[in-house]
This record gives structure tokens, C-alpha cells and sequence, in this order.
């Protein structure tokens, strides 16, 4: 449990800052966790098994948060009058004919 909740914050972490193929190197690692802590408890194959996709899930979902959290933060950025864009006074890029 306590590394899924290190998961999802480096996923976050991960989000914000890297395009999406990080995340196959970064499931590695955590695969690569789970198998030594498997080695290190002498536990069974499955229950270590579904732990390590868990884990590698809520490093996804941290990702998914990070991108959230990233765009929220452009978002705010470009527009600090905090007006939604669509009713504001931006022409469209070609206009109707």
C-alpha cells in the first residue's frame, strides 16, 4: 500500500514534467521492485503479481493526475483573469466562409 502511494506521487511528479513513453521505463522500475520484493519475502507468484500491476496502475493514474495538474497550471497561466476561453474575445484561427 505504501508503495502504491509512491507510485501515484511519482507519477505526478511524471505527469508534469515527461511525455508519455516515461512511463515504460518507469513501470520497469516498479516491476523491478516488486520482483526483489518478492525475492526478499519468498512470497507466492500471484499475490506478488497482482501487487506489482497495481502498482504499475497507480503509477498510471499518478501520471494521469500529473497531466491534470499540469494543464490546470497552464491553463491559470495563460489566462489569469480566470474567464473561460471560449467566451472570451480570442478571434477563431480561420474564419467561416
Amino acid at each position: 500500500m505504501i508503495f502504491a502511494i509512491f507510485c501515484i506521487l511519482a507519477g505526478i511528479a511524471l505527469g508534469q514534467h515527461f511525455k508519455v513513453p516515461v512511463l515504460l521505463p518507469a513501470a520497469a522500475v516498479v516491476l523491478a521492485f516488486a520482483i526483489a520484493d518478492a525475492v526478499a519475502r519468498f512470497a507466492a507468484l500471484l499475490p506478488m503479481s497482482l501487487l506489482a500491476v497495481g502498482d504499475i496502475v497507480s503509477l498510471q493514474l499518478g501520471y494521469l493526475l500529473g497531466l491534470g495538474v499540469w494543464y490546470l497550471r497552464i491553463g491559470a497561466r495563460d489566462n489569469p483573469s480566470g474567464a473561460n476561453s471560449l467566451s472570451g474575445s480570442m478571434p477563431t484561427r480561420r474564419p467561416a466562409h
